[in-house]
């Protein structure tokens, strides 16, 4: 009856929703990490190296900082998490993000392995929380 006819759109619901999840971010796509605007700008894979631009926009009148050894983890689709560390070339993403400012952030990281896509993490999740790119290798 009544119930069998809304199986179907409640199945194509969760499958919309499920594929929300698992979609792959696009050059442009804009999150929201609390008050900060994070824009991917651009990507690359190379051999076993990811790389990723992003923008971080403050939307307000008070200073932010962020940290890449804090606040940032790139890892790929077997799991491997890329070494990121104080001085790690490849990575600039640290500092002030000025009241109404905007900061670059470069991640360049090499996996063991060469991959399919990278997920990359923004914010430690502790006081705001944390963004994510997922981005596939195409």
């Amino acid at each position: 009856g009544e119930t069998m006819k809304k199986i179907p759109m409640l199945l194509f619901v969760f499958l919309c929703l499920s594929f929300q999840v698992f979609a792959t971010d696009k050059i442009g796509t804009i999150k929201n990490w609390g008050k900060i605007e994070v824009e991917l700008k651009s990507y690359f894979f190379k051999d076993n190296e990811a790389g990723a631009v992003f923008l971080l926009r403050n939307t307000t009148d008070n200073e932010d900082k962020i940290s890449s050894f804090l606040q940032l983890q790139v890892t790929n689709d077997e799991g491997d998490k890329a070494e990121i560390g104080f001085g790690t070339e490849g990575i600039k993403c640290d500092g002030a993000i000025p009241p109404f400012g905007v900061l670059k952030c470069v991640v360049a990281v090499v996996f063991p392995v060469s991959s399919k896509e990278a997920t990359y993490r923004i914010g430690s999740g502790a006081e705001v929380k944390a963004v994510y790119f997922r981005i596939k290798n195409e």
